[in-house]
């Protein structure tokens, strides 16, 4: 299906149309490219003709040639490191290890969901007594160094 880019050039006679104008030498450069595209790479382009089909088949290859083009642009993949199985696990903070201590909270509310659990320990945790933080505090402190160490 080849366009006719003079087909509207003579509806209006007495005014310039500057979009018509401009999407004419779009199209022209466009032509200019398809055919300039084409380098000799082994690839077959059917001529575009009138029927759907060869339209079809036209927009497919030019698709498959986009996509083979993109791809060659990326850069190879790195293999992902993979994890020392002897590596030990980080410690928990002060509080973490608190609510993993105290389960109460859970057993009081049960079918309540875990973003609220947190929320409600959360805001316990920050009404608590700086003595009992501090123990909780110390027993993170002793983990951490443990972790260090294991380190």
């Amino acid at each position: 299906m080849n366009p006719s880019y003079d087909e509207y050039a003579g509806s209006d006679e007495d005014q310039h149309d500057a979009y018509l104008e401009r999407m004419k030498e779009e199209g022209k450069a466009r032509e200019k490219n398809t055919n300039d595209s084409n380098d000799g790479s082994g690839e077959e382009t059917p001529t575009q003709g009138d029927s759907d089909q060869d339209e079809k088949k036209w927009k497919q290859l030019k698709r498959a040639k986009m996509v083979k083009d993109r791809k060659s642009h990326k850069k190879p993949m790195e293999m992902k490191k993979g994890k020392d199985p002897h590596v030990p696990k980080r410690t928990m903070s002060a509080c973490m290890l608190w609510l993993s201590a105290s389960r109460e909270i859970q057993s009081d509310h049960p079918g309540v969901s875990i973003t609220d659990l947190s929320q409600m320990a959360g805001e316990i945790w920050k009404g608590m007594s700086k003595e009992k933080k501090e123990e909780w505090n110390q027993k993170a402190e002793d983990a951490r160094r443990e972790y260090e160490r294991a380190m």
